[in-house]
């Protein structure tokens, strides 16, 4: 059995406390894995009993859309903007609000103007991004709600 040697001696050191190492401060895993929390936090929002603060969550989420594709695009640009960096392994999900917007339409037409907001974020959603960066089943279930965008 051959041992292969690393590179680096100390694998850990590079390495941010979230991930098991103990570089202390911000980096991509980081802001990635609050972000996904914060919005853990949320809870399911098709469980907003008012149909108005659900509007203005989708409202919201809108905005937090229009964030991470911002971000997202700015990934590949360079300080020095003669070379173009490798794509980083942490992207912002474009994809994170599939399922909420999905669920809005099984709710009561009182919701109406939530599930408004919810087809156009779900449509922006599946326009702006690529196709390799959602799972295959959110396509399908996508393609599959024709009837419930028709009802809207």
């Amino acid at each position: 059995m051959k041992i292969s040697k690393s590179k680096n001696p100390n694998p850990h050191k590079d390495t941010t406390v979230m991930a098991g190492g103990r570089r202390t401060g911000w980096s991509a895993d980081v802001a990635f894995v609050l972000w996904k929390r914060i919005l853990g936090i949320l809870g399911d929002v098709n469980e907003i009993k008012d149909p108005e603060i659900h509007a203005r969550v989708f409202s919201y989420l809108h905005e937090q859309f229009d964030v991470f594709y911002r971000v997202r695009e700015n990934l590949g640009v360079s300080i020095n903007n003669t070379e173009t960096p490798p794509p980083p392994k942490l992207v912002p999900p474009l994809y994170i609000f599939v399922p909420w917007c999905l669920g809005a339409f099984q709710l009561p037409g009182a919701y109406h103007d939530g599930q408004l907001l919810a087809l156009e974020l779900l449509c922006r959603q599946f326009v702006i991004s690529s196709y390799q960066d959602y799972e295959p089943e959110l396509s399908k279930i996508f393609f599959q709600f024709d009837a419930v965008f028709r009802k809207i």
